[in-house]
């Protein structure tokens, strides 16, 4: 139907006259942008009104590919040639026959031709339209950052645009300037491509440019123009110029002591951008197994992180950073060889920067000083000069000696050989003949070690006069204390305190060393047990542990005895002799004050005071706290029942208070005494048994009278009586079982030995058995003595009455022995003045004479030599001191130098006679019950029979032990090979140091 109006229409156009009606168009061209939507119009005038049926529109397209109708409408239908394409039918009676087109292609690029019938009058208008494609920038990389002196490309993709002919510029915009510079080198812009089917083009713009510091923050810009854009269109990307960091070595001291903090220092300098990683890690050599028998050889084991260690402050310098990482670190000799590695990664390295840094840790040598013998030489003597250096790490060291300047070629050295664990010592000898030419001539011991950084020189000038040295008047101020004490010519505290007064006076000691020995970490410890040993007295808790151990093992004072000395002695094995002395001493008070009770006590005490009331009233050291008496003596009904014997009952009385106070004193005296042995456990095996029963023999007969019968049947009754009336244990006893059982467990975990103890989570050398010891008796002033309720917080009208505590201040300062501290710090001191007068150099120079003695004899002197001076100056000391002297000896004598070693090792322990001799010793002492002549009485004893002990096993089964019947290969040639003396020895020797 359609078709035949067309034909219809076609008919009349030929028959009509020419077209009257005036038809107007858009004005040509028109430009149109592709995907856009466009209107063309044509407009005619009507002059008259007409129907829509008497009017037909024609839309037509002549382009490239030949005309082709758009739209068509007859009157009454309407033709769509092309998708979008509309007229609106409403308008075309108003005389408009605008075509609208939506969704612009380059097809429809052309000349249209608007025709319009209104019968029998018809025109037509034509309008070029042409179509445009705006073309897009895509500039790459964008925001890039560039290393600097380095060369990047940018590239600037410009693609869908139409027609083909564009123009492609780039320009340079540097940071802070308004002006943009035209880029005319380095470029290259290809030709416009076909970029699809649709007829619209690509193309493809480079530059390549040398990156300066300059150009950091420059703007580079692609500007793109085209006669489809109004204005140049632009891509433009910044650039940031990044600069890789400047990484210095690790800088580190020359020499690094061990326990001292250690920095190290990485500058990263002059980097760009400010984002930076930088990491440390430590990696420690480990031992691997060598193919080779015999050798040994290290790998480094894993990194382990330690970016937590340092400080890495962001410094800013114009438009670069800087990062001065400063690693902080305590190293120990398990750091000896270890690697240290700082990690460096920034966004303009390709890969981390790592540095790293070897150390090579050192331990200044504990002393160094040089010994002679004699003492006080005289012409025609021979003179030997010994340079000792002791306690030091690495092993390489070099000693030379120097007489008035020139070298001294005669030397003899033995050593480095090791000392303890990790550490080294070494003597180097020479020896010569004294003519009066000697007089005044200076002798010094050059030493060159690591842990210096420069060398140290000791002198030795000749005096042949005979003049008092240190020595001497140390021996003097440790003879005067040694007779005050045994007197008690002054109290006993009173004359710990003489060396603050005597050492600086006599020039032997200045008082800024001497008063910092009566606050070592050992007194503190030893508070801290007496101050935890009132709280237990506090709330009794001492009687009921003490009734529970007798209803256990009964009241036979040899079971007491042998059961208390073999868990102090067990203890000791594993805790130190003073902590074990300190956690045994209060439940061996409340256990003599259950068996025999407080009037027995007081009555030896007052025997005592009738002898020496003097002495008891000025020293103050006896005071016992009261406490209810479980077995008294035979009641005054009882003896008046059976009167004929009533003159034997006063005498079976004092023996059996002679009885009493001997297994009281016994009993006390006894703990240190087996906490001193239990430290030579692991040596002697069988010591303690045979020292426990002496001590059982004399203070326990096979006989015993009825009275002690009765008394034991009645205290068994008694004991069970009043465990009962006890009742459940309260919560303060509980809150004191706790801390006490915590603080022992503390006491054994810090630093076991077999298995890292919770110290290690701290830095070495920072914790102590003093630090276990005050923190916990501080928690007894603010724990609350009564179970605290959570009711409290949520009752407004509870009343708000203060908490008791487990143990107050006013208690404390009643209950410690406060003068027993002082006694303690006079031990110290003395030791410290013996080390640095060089008293104790002194005394262990004048053992050379053994060498004419026979080898079994010289074990018997050595010890008994060492367990009195031992009794003055620390076991430590001693050992350090003696060892040397001893080794040489032995070479002297021909003998294994195990042979006199071991039983100087061991006779270090000995210290039995004086209150001041060991820490154990002292906390005995503090209990009230002893005088210092019972102490030197039972120790002269206990020392007699330690050294004929330990000569008997030394020359008996320890020979077979440690082959001691044969005379090592290493010692015969020591004159040639001397640094070879001692690797042998260190089994012994040194695991003896190690427990003292």
């Amino acid at each position: 139907m359609l078709q035949k109006h067309y034909y219809l229409y076609n008919w009349i156009r030929m028959l009509l006259p020419p077209a009257t009606l005036e038809i107007k168009t858009s004005p040509s061209p028109v430009f149109c942008l592709v995907d856009t939507h466009i209107e063309l119009h044509c407009n005619f005038t009507i002059w008259k009104s007409v129907k829509l049926e008497d009017v037909a529109v024609k839309w037509t397209i002549n382009n490239e590919f030949g005309e082709k109708t758009v739209y068509q409408f007859d009157g009454k239908h309407t033709l769509y040639h092309r998708n979008g394409a509309l007229v609106n039918p409403e308008l075309l009676t108003q005389g408009s026959a605008s075509l609208n087109l939506h969704n612009v292609t380059l097809d429809d690029e052309g000349i249209y031709t608007c025709t319009v019938l209104i019968t029998p009058q018809y025109g037509s208008g034509t309008i070029r339209v042409q179509v445009r494609a705006q073309p897009t920038v895509l500039l790459s990389p964008q925001n890039p950052e560039i290393t600097a002196g380095g060369e990047k490309t940018f590239s600037c993709d410009v693609h869908q645009f139409y027609p083909q002919e564009i123009d492609i510029s780039w320009l340079v915009r540097k940071y802070g300037s308004k002006h943009e510079r035209p880029l005319t080198q380095d470029i290259c812009t290809g030709v416009p491509l076909a970029h699809d089917k649709k007829g619209m083009f690509t193309v493809l713009s480079r530059v390549t440019r040398e990156v300066s510091e300059e150009d950091d923050g420059s703007l580079y810009i692609c500007e793109v123009r085209h006669e489809s854009l109004e204005k140049p269109l632009r891509g433009n990307t910044t650039i940031f110029v990044t600069m890789p960091p400047q990484v210095s070595l690790i800088n580190k001291p020359d020499v690094i002591p061990i326990n001292e903090k250690l920095k190290l220092m990485c500058n990263i300098n002059g980097f760009r951008p400010k984002a930076i990683s930088v990491k440390w890690y430590r990696r420690t050599p480990q031992m691997a197994s060598s193919e080779a028998p015999g050798e040994a050889s290290f790998l480094l084991g894993p990194r382990e992180d330690i970016t937590d260690k340092a400080r890495q402050p962001l410094e800013t310098n114009g438009k670069f950073f800087s990062v001065p990482s400063c690693l902080t670190y305590t190293p120990t000799i398990r750091d000896d060889g270890a690697v240290f590695e700082c990690s460096i990664e920034h966004s303009a390295l390709k890969s981390a920067i790592w540095m790293s840094t070897t150390l090579s840790v050192t331990a200044r040598p504990a002393s160094l000083y040089i010994t002679s013998w004699p003492q006080a030489p005289t012409v025609g003597e021979k003179l030997i000069l010994s340079c000792v250096v002791e306690k030091f790490y690495p092993k390489n060291i070099t000693l030379t000696w120097f007489r008035n300047g020139q070298l001294v070629s005669d030397v003899t050295q033995f050593g480095p050989f090791p000392c303890e664990i990790d550490y080294f010592s070494v003597w180097s000898q020479t020896e010569f003949m004294l003519t009066s030419e000697e007089e005044g001539a200076v002798y010094i011991c050059q030493i060159k070690h690591s842990s210096f950084g420069n060398i140290e020189e000791l002198f030795y000038e000749v005096n042949l006069q005979g003049k008092m040295h240190a020595e001497g008047k140390c021996l003097y101020v440790i003879l005067v204390m040694a007779v005050y004490w045994c007197t008690e010519a002054l109290p006993l505290a009173v004359t710990a305190l003489l060396p603050i007064t005597l050492f600086p006076f006599l020039g032997i000691l200045p008082s800024n060393k001497v008063c910092p020995q009566y606050f070592l970490d050992t007194n503190f410890l030893f508070l801290s047990g007496l101050i935890m040993a009132s709280a237990i007295e506090e709330w009794n808790l001492h009687r009921r542990i003490a009734l529970k151990v007798l209803m256990l093992v009964g009241v036979k004072p040899a079971r007491l005895i042998l059961g208390m000395m073999l868990t102090t002695s067990f203890l000791s094995m594993w805790l130190s002799n003073t902590a074990s002395t300190a956690m045994m001493l209060p439940i061996a008070n409340a256990i003599l004050k259950s068996l025999f009770g407080e009037k027995e006590a007081s009555k030896d005490l007052n025997r005592e005071n009738e002898e020496n009331p003097a002495s008891l009233q000025q020293n103050k050291l006896y005071t016992v706290s009261t406490e209810l008496q479980f077995l008294a003596s035979t009641e005054d009904k009882d003896l008046m029942e059976e009167k004929e014997v009533a003159i034997e009952v006063p005498m079976d009385l004092k023996k059996e208070d002679e009885y009493r106070a001997n297994v009281w004193k016994g009993f006390l005296i006894s703990i240190p005494y087996a906490a001193s042995i239990g430290g030579t456990a692991t040596l002697t095996g069988t010591a303690p048994n045979l020292i426990l029963l002496g001590q059982l023999k004399r203070h326990c007969r096979k006989k015993k009278s009825e009275i002690r019968v009765d008394a034991e049947d009645r205290a068994r009754a008694v004991i069970k009586e009043d465990y009962q009336k006890l009742g459940p244990m309260k919560f303060a006893e509980q809150a004191v079982l706790f801390l006490f059982c915590l603080f022992a467990i503390l006491l054994f975990s810090r630093d076991p030995k077999f298995i890292p103890g919770w110290a290690s989570f701290f830095t070495p050398g920072f914790v102590s058995d003093a630090v276990t010891g005050v923190a916990i008796v501080t928690i007894l002033f603010f724990f609350p003595s009564q179970r605290p309720s959570c009711k409290w917080w949520f009752d407004l009208k509870a009343s708000n009455t203060e908490n008791v505590p487990l143990l107050s201040w006013r208690r404390a300062q009643e209950t410690v022995p406060w003068n027993i501290i002082l006694l303690l710090g006079g031990g110290f001191a003395m030791a410290k003045g013996c080390e640095e007068s060089g008293l104790s150099v002194w005394i262990g120079g004048h053992l050379h004479p053994l060498e004419s003695v026979p080898p079994a004899v010289a074990v018997v002197l050595i010890t008994i030599v060492i367990a009195l001076f031992t009794e003055f100056a620390s076991n430590t000391a001693t050992i350090i001191i003696f060892l040397p002297i001893l080794a040489e000896l032995a070479i002297r004598l021909k003998v294994n130098p195990l042979y006199l070693m071991i039983p100087g090792t061991i006779g270090c322990s000995y210290a039995f006679m004086l209150p001041v001799s060991t820490p154990p010793n002292s906390i005995a002492f503090s209990s009230g019950h002893l005088m210092v002549k019972d102490m030197a009485r039972t120790g002269l004893l206990m020392n007699l029979m330690g050294v004929l002990l330990l000569s008997l096993a030394i020359n008996t089964w320890a020979k077979s032990i440690f082959q001691l019947g044969t005379f090592p290969v290493w010692a015969n040639i020591h004159g040639e090979n001397v640094t070879s003396l001692l690797p042998d020895v260190k089994n012994v020797t040194l695991s003896s140091l190690n427990k003292i």
